[in-house]
């Protein structure tokens, strides 16, 4: 059921007040990110078509979609079986056309589209849209990522609009970058064996369209869906000549498509070459604490695609390393994730890595005696910051972002006078400790003594404000707040933020506030990356390193100590740090709070913790209770470092008497059919308290076949080998639809005190489901049962087996449940498609309903596979009128008629 907020939020999308929940079969409800997304619409027409139509915000508001105005106005359209509502006016453009297919498909499942289909919708979309009709389509498609519905759009333009893929290259380029979608982050492939199961229409697409046309006339997007196509490939080393065509904004993209080609075939130094080359930083994916997703999946495909047992590994990561090390931009958890799982597969004791809180100061808590790098900005820095400030001081000429040269001037002579080391913006500590608004007074007071608690001295403390800030103060807390610090008063209508920033960066003084400058910045919103991006990420780095970030939290006010250390990816006493967000920011004021760290245990040494002494002066700006919390929390150190000594003497000497440890391997739940090509491959490890395996490794071999095809296609698509046990599924795709599946999954668990590992293979058959219905997916693949001939007191029971398929019967029992009987096998007959066995049972009660349980056994590659189904059919109504209950009934209502005649 949806939330309230949820309803409200679709009704606001659909533009007009009317409720549609009910109409909505499957809705996916995120709790972090507070969002709704409509999977997938199955309803009848009419009401899919009133859900569409108001989800369409192309067409004009003022129109009413519902009701008869609706149909005299609109003629709606139904196309791809009624997956897109619509009329000729709304798509004549193709503008309008694009924003269309975005917003309608994207509540539809992928799927396969006939050319009737697609022929019904190009003859309907207006004569400018008609030239690009193909490159609007795949590229949503690509968008959608709608496999299955770009291969048929390719085969339909192809067959019917050739024309179409010569007029433009965003076709045919588009379509290789859909077929070549997600093909890297899939895990468990094999190093220069396995390639994209598109793999044969892309080269064809590449031959056809491509490779024979003049290269100088290539664009930066098509070269770039080149790239990503043929990079899935075995002719991956054919895209390194589409490089140069790469503008600046799709060049890292580009690269990294070739980087990740070469390291699926174990190429480390091509990779290393490409790497040493990357300039341009990713984009970042909103203004909210410069994290970068791109770059997050940048990283965790590359190590998903590294070998760990080439040589060369761990050069090419040093490489990779030092690129983040030039960025100011964050990655996630799930690409540290990836880094933590490639290491654990290297030989123990020759890579140490772990997960370490820093602590304000630049001290690693899991790294004794280690300190990051410091973070303090250049020269150059500062002196481009406050030019940056100096151009737009008088460009604004709004109410309340102004400044005038005099009040300029002003502020210039007070920070010549003085050397402050803090600077606060008054108003948003006035406004963020109390309600400012309605009591200023108790706010004031507050705000002061809050101030005061910073021991920082009257001459090196700045308080800015507007005027009117102190406008309803008594002249004795101004008095208060006078001696406390100094303070500067702008015009109402200045921007007094800006004198704030400007203090700060001239004075290279720390800044009391929680406002994260979002306007210097020139972020419109939480979600628009900003406006200069070398601006955005110089005041970012400026912030961390001198932003006191005040925090209030229900009746307590507090504040973040900036970062004294780098806050990037570095190399440091032979050791990499690197920088990630646990959890996606949801402000630019939230800091990166964890760091992974790896070394070779050869190269590291520990040294002495630091002392009070080789801390910086300038973090002297800190409250009693925070001190008191870092001595405390070195206390809480030591002692862990205690217990955890105890803990590994006691481990140690329960190994050495352990001689018999049991390995435990996982197990193979279901195989489960998604769609008319896909396949989920579900297992399960043993619990935590048995398994005391210390590395598994997995196997999955698929054997593909199909009603009298042809041949069986073998392939290994997935293997897994680590010592963490938090994967547990796999799905594919495969070329073949409705296809049978036989999947054998083999594990191979060992540890270091066992005398040798434990091997087991399980099998499991499964049938993808029909194309035409995705819900319809046989439950046994190779067996159908049906009735036969029945009476009132027999049953006839079929056992339908598939011919032509690579197993062997073995046989069959069928078991009432309701009596215990045996089904005796009366006929075995055969047509073109089934092995017919019939099963007879006799004596029965007439117009009963039994429950027939079946268990059928066949040889399928060598594996003895045993099936068991329940089958429920009944008998029927006894021929004679006068049997024991029927009789009674005619016995009754002759009785009546009888007195009704008297």
């Amino acid at each position: 059921m949806l939330l309230h907020y949820q309803r409200r939020l679709l009704l606001n999308l659909c533009r007009q007040t009317v409720s549609i929940s009910n109409d909505i079969q499957s809705v996916y409800h995120s709790e972090n990110s507070k969002t709704i997304q409509i999977r997938h619409v199955t309803s009848n027409t009419p009401i899919k078509k009133r859900i569409l139509l108001k989800i369409n915000t192309v067409l004009n508001e003022a129109e009413y979609l519902i009701g008869t105005q609706n149909n005299s106005d609109v003629t709606s359209i139904g196309c791809l079986n009624n997956e897109l509502i619509l009329s000729e006016r709304m798509v004549k453009f193709p503008f309008h056309y694009r924003c269309l297919l975005e917003q309608q498909l994207a509540i539809c499942q992928d799927r396969w589209v006939t050319n009737d289909e697609w022929q019904e919708l190009y003859n309907i979309v207006g004569e400018t849209t008609k030239p690009i009709f193909g490159s609007v389509t795949m590229l949503v498609c690509v968008q959608l990522k709608h496999i299955e519905r770009g291969r048929s759009l390719y085969e339909f333009i192809q067959g019917r609009y050739p024309g179409l893929l010569t007029s433009t290259s965003t076709t045919y380029t588009a379509f290789m970058n859909l077929l070549a979608l997600d093909f890297f982050t899939l895990s468990g492939k094999k190093h220069g064996q396995d390639y994209s199961l598109h793999e044969k229409e892309i080269c064809d697409v590449y031959e056809k369209c491509v490779r024979d046309k003049k290269q100088s006339i290539v664009a930066s997007t098509a070269a770039l869906g080149i790239i990503k196509g043929l990079c899935v490939t075995r002719l991956w080393h054919e895209a390194y000549s589409y490089l140069p065509f790469t503008n600046d904004d799709d060049q890292l993209q580009a690269m990294t498509e070739v980087c990740l080609a070469a390291l699926h075939n174990d190429d480390i130094d091509t990779a290393i070459k490409l790497v040493k080359n990357f300039k341009n930083p990713p984009p970042s994916d909103s203004a909210a604490a410069t994290i970068s997703s791109v770059l997050s999946d940048m990283i965790r495909d590359m190590f998903r695609n590294l070998n760990e047992k080439n040589e060369k590994s761990y050069e090419f990561i040093q490489h990779l390393f030092q690129y983040l090390s030039t960025l100011d931009y964050f990655i996630e958890k799930s690409a540290i994730d990836e880094i933590k799982t490639f290491f654990s597969k290297y030989t123990s004791n020759v890579f140490n890595h772990g997960i370490t809180m820093v602590y304000p100061n630049g001290v690693c808590k899991q790294l004794p005696g280690f300190s990051l790098t410091s973070g303090d900005l250049t020269d150059d820095e500062f002196k481009y910051l406050l030019d940056y400030l100096k151009e737009t001081a008088y460009t604004e000429k709004e109410v309340y972002n102004t400044a005038t040269p005099i009040e300029f001037e002003k502020l210039q002579a007070v920070l010549a006078r003085n050397k402050f080391t803090m600077i606060v913006d008054g108003l948003n500590i006035l406004y963020g400790i109390d309600r400012f608004a309605t009591d200023p007074v108790s706010s004031m007071v507050k705000t002061i003594n809050f101030l005061k608690n910073l021991r920082v001295s009257r001459a090196q403390m700045l308080f800015i404000a507007r005027k009117h800030a102190l406008s309803r103060i008594p002249h004795d807390i101004q008095r208060d707040l006078r001696s406390t610090c100094e303070v500067f008063l702008v015009d109402n209508t200045s921007r007094d933020d800006w004198f704030v920033l400007y203090a700060a960066l001239y004075s290279r003084a720390y800044v009391l506030t929680s406002d994260i400058l979002r306007k210097e910045r020139g972020i419109s919103s939480k979600s628009t990356p900003a406006k200069d991006t070398q601006v955005n990420d110089k005041l970012q780095k400026w912030l961390y390193r001198y932003q006191y970030m005040f925090v209030r939290q229900a009746n307590q006010t507090f504040f973040k100590p900036p970062m004294a250390y780098k806050l990037r990816a570095q190399y440091k006493d032979n050791v990499w740090l690197i920088p990630y967000f646990s959890e996606k920011p949801q402000s630019l004021g939230q800091r990166p709070d964890n760091w992974f760290f790896v070394y070779k245990t050869s190269d590291y040494k520990p040294t002495s913790p630091l002392t009070p002494k080789h801390q910086s002066a300038k973090e002297s700006f800190s409250v009693k209770q925070e001190k008191q919390s870092l001595d405390i929390e070195g206390k809480k150190l030591m002692d862990n470092w205690w217990t955890s000594f105890c803990i590994l003497v006691l481990y140690a000497i329960l190994s050495h008497s352990q001689t018999n440890i049991p390995l435990t391997e996982p197990k193979l739940t279901s195989i489960t059919a998604v769609n008319s090509t896909a396949l989920t491959v579900t297992w399960v490890f043993a619990n935590a308290t048995y398994d005391q395996s210390d590395l598994i490794r997995i196997t999955i071999k698929f054997y593909e076949f199909y009603y009298n095809y042809g041949p069986v296609n073998t392939s290994i698509s997935y293997t897994f080998t680590a010592t963490n046990k938090t994967i547990t599924s796999f799905t594919r795709n495969f070329d073949l639809v409705n296809a049978f599946y036989y999947v054998c999954l083999s594990s191979n668990s060992t540890n270091v005190n066992a005398s040798s590992p434990l091997a087991k293979t399980t099998c499991l058959l499964e049938r993808t489901c029909s194309r035409a219905n995705s819900s319809i997916c046989s439950q046994i693949p190779f067996v159908i049962i049906s009735n036969g001939a029945s009476s009132s007191n027999s049953l006839n029971i079929n056992i339908n087996w598939l011919k032509q398929l690579p197993y062997t019967q073995n046989g069959a029992t069928v078991q009432l449940i309701n009596n215990s009987a045996t089904g005796t096998l009366s006929t075995s007959t055969e047509n073109n498609t089934y092995a017919i066995q019939t099963y007879q049972f006799s004596s029965l009660q007439s117009n009963t309903s039994y429950t027939a349980y079946i268990i059928v056994n066949y040889t399928i590659f060598g594996g003895i596979l045993t099936d068991a189904i329940n089958y429920t059919i009944s008998t029927s109504r006894a021929s004679n009128i006068f049997s024991t209950g029927d009789s009674f009934i005619f016995m009754i209502c002759s009785m009546f008629l009888v007195f009704s005649i008297y």
